[in-house]
């Protein structure tokens, strides 16, 4: 456990911890990269280093040692918070990318951006503000963790602005001197649907890809399919409310590729509904629709889907999971059969939740579902049965999403007790 120190004081309210939608990042270094990067000696000699990173609301970015919780280098420090939506480039260069979503503080402004970190000497590349001369939306800040290709190190994420973007690098990474420089080539792509208006275009999670064809939905419930090779739109579908889970794809063989997504109750009132869709995601066309029941609006807490889904693998591969939290009044999670949308089973959870389940497996393919509440319980749940097989209790609440390194998961609470979890998994 390391206890997350100091923070920020937001126009509203104390930021701290992990919040949503952020997630823990790891990785696992290779040997000839890990020797060259800003690690302090320890890690830098230690063998199958798998390294940690965590943003917090503090302004503070944290490495780690997966195995032991101590400190890998130095915390970055920033003078605002950021939300932990973190990504690594894919390709084996040493960046990262790190984004901005409050810049409205209690005694400064500072502009929200996307920013690029070298992680050899640990200092900023470069970075994209949110107040862009094409932005829709009132806000500037960047939620989403950016998807890298690693075949041509461009990155894709969406804005709070109401704009999707694509990078290009241009990066010069020498190995062997230990030197990377970036000159980035930003692409922008913007929309605006039939009576869609332009306020509402933002894009508050994060972005899948399947191809060249990204994915993502907005304030409005648009979710939409883009070609990046050339920004255009390849298909569009309204779902009625806002979106703010990230979509997640299936891709069940060669001719088949289903997209799952889900929306919350914002823009709809005391009427909206939300509903969980299987979608084609070559084509946009609905599979089935499964609407949430018993989910009714309120404007003290959030209503609707804000989780990620899980695709299930494995002995799972038929069930995909959704967790559906309804204000004040606690939350459920839903395990779907992938063919008709079918509730396979549900279980109902004590408090609001926001954080996303992820799926845990064994070497013989049997699947585990692991689920934060809001108030910091955490579940370990029997994949196929929704059978509860131990429970724990962290200090502060959850928001931002676990992640799991083989049988090492690790967790950020918020609150004033807030700290990162490295939990082992038996």
């Amino acid at each position: 456990i390391l206890l997350l120190a100091c923070s920020f004081r937001g126009m509203s309210a104390t930021l701290t911890g992990l919040a949503w939608p952020g997630q823990p990042l790891i990785v696992k270094w290779p040997t000839q990269l890990r020797a060259i990067l800003g690690l302090n000696d320890a890690a830098k000699a230690k063998q199958a280093l798998k390294e940690v990173m965590v943003g917090g609301q503090n302004g503070k970015l944290y490495f780690l040692d997966l195995v032991t919780g101590e400190a890998t280098r130095e915390a970055l420090n920033f003078d605002w918070p950021s939300n932990g939506a973190l990504s690594l480039q894919t390709n084996a260069t040493p960046m990262l990318a790190v984004g901005q979503h409050i810049g409205v503080l209690a005694k400064k402004t500072v502009d929200n951006a996307m920013h690029l970190y070298n992680l050899m000497n640990n200092k900023e590349l470069a970075s994209l503000k949110g107040k862009d001369k094409l932005m829709r939306s009132n806000y500037s800040g960047f939620n989403g963790a950016p998807l890298f290709d690693k075949n041509t190190g461009a990155m894709v994420f969406g804005g709070e602005n109401g704009v999707l973007y694509t990078m290009e690098p241009h990066d010069e990474f020498d190995h062997v001197l230990a030197t990377l420089k970036v000159t980035p080539a930003w692409q922008r792509y913007t929309w605006l649907a039939d009576k869609q208006k332009a306020k509402s275009t933002n894009i508050d999670g994060s972005v899948a890809m399947y191809g060249s064809y990204v994915y993502f939905g907005d304030q409005s419930g648009i979710v939409q399919c883009v070609d990046v090779n050339t920004l255009t739109p390849v298909w569009a579908v309204n779902t009625g409310d806002n979106v703010d889970a990230t979509i997640a794809l299936d891709m069940e063989n060669a001719d088949s590729v289903a997209l799952y997504t889900a929306n919350t109750i914002v823009g709809q009132g005391r009427t909206g509904v939300c509903t969980i869709r299987r979608l084609d995601a070559l084509t946009g066309k609905q599979a089935w629709a499964f609407t949430v029941p018993d989910l009714v609006y309120t404007t003290e807490a959030e209503v609707g889907v804000y989780a990620s889904p899980v695709v299930g693998t494995g002995k799972a591969s038929g069930i995909v999971y959704f967790t559906a939290t309804n204000g004040t009044k606690g939350a459920t999670l839903y395990a779907l059969g992938k063919q008709d949308g079918s509730v396979k089973w549900s279980l109902p959870l004590t408090s609001p939740t926001i954080s996303s389940p992820v799926a845990v497996y064994n070497a013989n393919g049997d699947a585990w579902i692991v689920q934060a509440e809001g108030s910091g319980k955490l579940y370990l749940i029997g994949a196929l049965t929704g059978q509860v097989a131990t429970t724990m209790q962290l200090e502060g609440g959850v928001e931002g999403s676990p992640a799991v390194y083989r049988d090492v998961l690790v967790i950020a609470t918020t609150g004033a007790n807030s700290a990162i979890y490295g939990i082992k998994l038996e």
